[in-house]
């Protein structure tokens, strides 16, 4: 039992809906398990009721909710409402830390942190400098957004990211030194001794390949959806949010796709563990451009590793640090369907190859998971609670 943990305050901010941000709830759900009091501001989601439960019963503080509205003026005002409902409620609750998640929340964490005299956490999900929404902002808002960065970030008591690559990345332009890591690993058990690769023989099967995760451009859903259409012997099922009428693919392809590729909801996260168990292959089919998502370590690289899956990606510097090293992957030219379609084909000619890719994934299974992801957020927060009590 971590001790140091017990009712602590915890206020964990993120300025974005809460019911898909995995790596937020388990947050606050584990600290909760340790007795820490936590307070989460997030904003409103129509699916989202007014107290999150966890899984396992236990209940999160009230989340605080701000729409998001259409017009400059009404999403001023919104922000503004945002920033005073934080502030309110944040000093109401007084907390020991702030975990701030994200660049967006930073500047309103520290000045809560400043206004509370508690310790400030930076969790930084992506290299922001280059991230995808970012390089695409007006440059009033990417000079703000980097301003923030390099005057709060190093007044934090700690740096997070995702992965090292991404880690070393922030930390070149956000000088702290005092950087940890926490896995986006937290739906995956641990494999028990018994887990064994469940292989592929095809005897007249098609491969069945996964892809989990959002459904817009940069992805690599195009070119995904491109490549399993040529393919007889493979079929796709893709698990995610987004409006796929939107993706360039044409209509020729489509009807190919129509009986082999399906296209569902996104899998509530207790369904993750059953889902990926049904499949042989899970997809990354992400490009490297702009450099955080060539940096990046997406959840579900571990979400596939947890249901045994052997693992087709681009090559991503990000993925290529965690496949290689275990064998559990093979890759392929991002937006290049043809390299996509040699890879798969690949895959179903060397049956032997899926089987042994699949315990490669067992492996990283065993090195990161819940329990693993869980002990690292507990480290960190070891280490700033010992600094707090020290001052």
């Amino acid at each position: 039992m971590a001790e140091y943990l017990r009712d602590m305050r915890i206020l964990i901010l993120v300025f974005n809906p809460l019911k898909h941000d995995t790596r937020v709830f388990m947050q606050g759900k584990a600290l909760r398990e340790l007795k820490a009091k936590v307070l989460t501001i997030a904003l409103r989601s129509p699916e989202l009721p007014f107290i999150v439960k966890a899984a396992n019963g236990i209940v999160l503080r009230p989340v605080m909710f701000v729409s998001k509205t259409r017009g400059r003026i009404r999403q001023v005002l919104s922000g503004a409402r945002f920033i005073f409902k934080t502030l309110f409620a944040a000093k109401r609750f007084n907390p020991n830390v702030v975990h701030a998640n994200d660049w967006n929340t930073l500047l309103i964490g520290w000045l809560i942190s400043k206004i509370t005299r508690s310790r400030l956490i930076y969790d930084s999900h992506e290299y922001w400098y280059a991230s995808a929404g970012s390089v695409e902002y007006p440059a009033i808002v990417r000079t703000f957004q980097r301003c923030t960065e390099r005057f709060c970030g190093p007044k934090a008591a700690a740096l997070v990211s995702v992965s090292n690559l991404m880690l070393s990345a922030i930390q070149k332009k956000v000088p702290n030194k005092n950087g940890y890591v926490v896995h986006n690993s937290w739906l995956v058990d641990e494999p028990v001794n018994s887990t064994v690769p469940r292989g592929w023989r095809g005897e007249g099967e098609r491969l069945k390949l996964l892809y989990l995760g959002g459904i817009e451009p940069g992805r690599g859903i195009e070119t995904l959806i491109e490549a399993i259409s040529r393919i007889e012997g493979a079929e796709l099922d893709i698990f995610g949010s987004g409006d796929f009428d939107k993706l360039n693919i044409s209509e020729t392809i489509r009807m190919d796709a129509r009986t082999r590729i399906k296209i569902h909801s996104p899998v509530p996260s207790e369904q993750i563990a059953v889902i990926t168990k049904r499949y042989d292959v899970g997809v990354i089919p992400y490009r490297a451009y702009p450099e955080s998502r060539d940096l990046t370590l997406p959840n579900k690289i571990f979400e596939y590793a947890g249901g045994g899956l052997a693992i087709l990606s681009s090559k991503t510097r990000g993925l290529k640090e965690w496949l290689e090293p275990f064998n559990a992957g093979i890759f392929f030219e991002a937006e290049n369907p043809d390299s996509l379609e040699e890879a798969v084909r690949m895959l179903i000619a060397q049956p032997d190859m899926i089987e042994q890719l699949q315990a490669g994934s067992i492996e990283i299974a065993a090195k990161a998971n819940g329990n693993t992801a869980r002990n690292e957020l507990f480290s960190l927060y070891r280490d700033v609670l010992r600094a707090e009590n020290s001052r």
